[in-house]
């Protein structure tokens, strides 16, 4: 069985580090 709310923590996370690699890459690099 698929369970909905492991496919939505799945997409959730995906989508958090994904925002998070943008705000690095628009950060100035040292």
């Amino acid at each position: 069985m698929h369970s909905s709310k492991q496919w939505f923590w799945h997409w959730t996370f995906v989508d958090t580090l994904v925002r998070s690699t943008d705000i690095l890459r628009v950060l100035p690099l040292p």
